[in-house]
């Protein structure tokens, strides 16, 4: 009994030196992903997901929710751009997945969201290092420049 208990204290410890050895390594690969890519690390992160979205009107919602607008934020072109601009100044990071639903079923709304936000990513030149806008299609970032 002592033996079988003994080999299970074995069996723990190396299984813990195992599992520290994937931690570190999981680590270092984190690290080193955010380090290659532009500086996140100190942007606030917002996600847009559009995956599950049927109907026009949840566009805005989405967006509305996604990016902690305010409750008065008017569900169309010109209000996302006042509300976008108001976050002009703090380092964002943007993700956008499933565009390319919005583009299959609403396909001018899709090239609307990308024009708006490239154009907020370029408004300010002083602050364009401070923001980054991915879109994630199939599992595949890219950024928008």
């Amino acid at each position: 009994m002592l033996f079988l208990l003994f080999g299970r204290f074995l069996i723990g410890l190396t299984n813990k030196k195992k599992r520290s050895r994937i931690g570190e390594k999981m680590s270092e690969n984190i690290i080193s992903n955010l380090l290659n890519k532009e500086n996140v690390m100190n942007k606030k992160i917002y996600t847009i997901d559009f995956t599950n979205i049927k109907y026009f009107w949840e566009i805005h919602e989405i967006i509305r929710k996604s990016l902690d607008f305010p409750d008065y934020y008017g569900c169309n072109w010109d209000a996302f751009w006042d509300c976008l601009t108001d976050m002009y100044g703090e380092p964002l990071h943007i993700i956008i997945i499933g565009l390319d639903i919005i583009e299959q079923k609403f396909d001018d709304a899709a090239n609307k969201i990308i024009s708006i936000f490239r154009r907020f990513k370029h408004y300010e030149k002083s602050f364009e290092k401070d923001i980054l806008i991915e879109i994630v299609i199939d599992g595949v970032r890219k950024v928008l420049k």
